[in-house]
């Protein structure tokens, strides 16, 4: 074993039927190598005894009812080599013992690792036909491990899908209970749209608090637009909705490259502010310092929930506002989300019967393209295949 290369360990590897694996290490295969010849040297009764351990089951029955002493324990090493596999793809988060049969899962590691050696521009046009936003930024290793989610579901098999589900939260649409394949492709749509939620969220979109799929959607397709805009096309956006003047403008020193990326991030915040649930909005004032409540003024008509979101969604535009110009003028250093905290009553924010200060900034310029939300079935995934099935 000492004088195999890993080229000769991958060889044997996959002699025994096991699936190619690229980023296995030549320590790994020569540790297995190792623990196979061992097992083959032991007596019969040994092996049954490591099987035991290791809760494998010994039993003569089935496929192994007729088998002779030899055949027997061959067909007891088989079992052991396949334990010992499953139990390494389980620190991999292959989730083989979940899924259970072993042929399923070698047509999974066979597909991962077929993914993994697609091209960039063949990833994003597969993530393209999902009906999701395009991200500028999205690297190739994310989505490959987007796309290496697939074959793992599809490992897993209706009834494992929901279990997913339930142990997610996800909540999938409704099918026909008789069609098992639109079953699967919509419990595994759930579970990808899922998945972007947390990677938004993780981007700071706050998908998590909005909680809608479809509002998240928008707020990340119109984010990738205005990041795609000139500075000038940027800048005129940016004043038409009447929102602070950048830090940047202000500094000769900054230069351009600062203050787009500071209009970028307002943006960003007040498209998340005209998402957020009301309950949502309420707590971002009290974290802001700025009034949250809203009082119902006798004799008007009582306040639908969008007028109240309306109202505090500009009170926080205005919070914007003077934050800014505090930071501005150097009133304050003590920022907690890169913005500081000015005490409300310094902020002169209340209730508001005018708008909003500025536009939508999810409605305004240009009107957002149609995505496909609902989308093609994940089936599209087809194309990222090992070519098996």
């Amino acid at each position: 074993e000492h004088q195999m290369s890993r080229e000769d360990l991958v060889k044997w590897y996959s002699g025994i039927g096991l699936p190619a694996e690229s980023e296995i290490a030549r320590e790994e295969l020569a540790q297995l190598f190792k623990l196979v010849a061992l097992w083959s040297r032991l007596p019969i009764d040994e092996v049954t005894k490591d099987c035991s351990a290791r809760g494998i089951s010994c039993a003569k029955d089935g496929d192994m009812a007729d088998l002779g002493q030899e055949e027997y324990k061959m067909a007891l090493l088989d079992k052991l080599l396949v334990h010992e596999r499953m139990r390494v793809w389980d620190t991999r988060g292959l989730r083989a013992t979940y899924i259970g049969d072993v042929d399923k899962v070698i047509a999974m590691v066979q597909s991962q690792e077929h993914i993994g050696t697609l091209p960039l521009e063949e990833l994003q046009s597969w993530y393209r036909g999902l009906g999701l936003p395009e991200e500028k930024d999205m690297e190739r290793k994310e989505l490959i491990a987007m796309a290496r989610q697939i074959p793992m579901w599809e490992a897993f098999g209706v009834e494992k899908l929901r279990e997913e589900c339930d142990r997610l939260q996800v909540k999938p649409d409704k099918v026909a209970a008789d069609d098992e394949d639109q079953q699967r492709d919509v419990l595994m749509k759930a579970l990808m749209f899922h998945g972007r939620m947390a990677a938004w969220d993780e981007k700071g979109f706050q998908a998590n608090r909005i909680g809608d799929f479809d509002k998240v959607v928008q707020i990340v397709d119109r984010y990738e637009e205005f990041r795609q805009m000139s500075h000038e096309e940027l800048s005129k956006q940016y004043n038409d909705a009447s929102l602070p003047q950048c830090r940047g403008a202000a500094d000769r020193d900054s230069g351009e490259d600062s203050e787009r990326e500071e209009m970028i991030k307002n943006i960003k915040t007040v498209m998340i502010w005209e998402m957020l649930p009301l309950a949502e909005l309420q707590k971002e004032c009290e974290v802001r310092g700025v009034p949250s409540q809203i009082r119902q003024i006798s004799g008007f008509r009582a306040q639908s929930e969008d007028d109240k979101r309306f109202e505090l969604i500009h009170r926080l535009k205005v919070d914007l506002r003077v934050t800014t110009a505090f930071v501005a003028a150097g009133q304050s250093d003590q920022p907690s989300d890169g913005l500081p905290s000015v005490p409300a009553k310094d902020k002169g924010v209340g209730s508001s019967t005018g708008n909003p200060v500025g536009m939508n900034m999810i409605g305004m310029g240009q009107a957002l393209r149609k995505q496909a939300v609902a989308g093609p079935a994940i089936a599209s995934i087809a194309g990222l295949r090992a070519g098996h099935g």
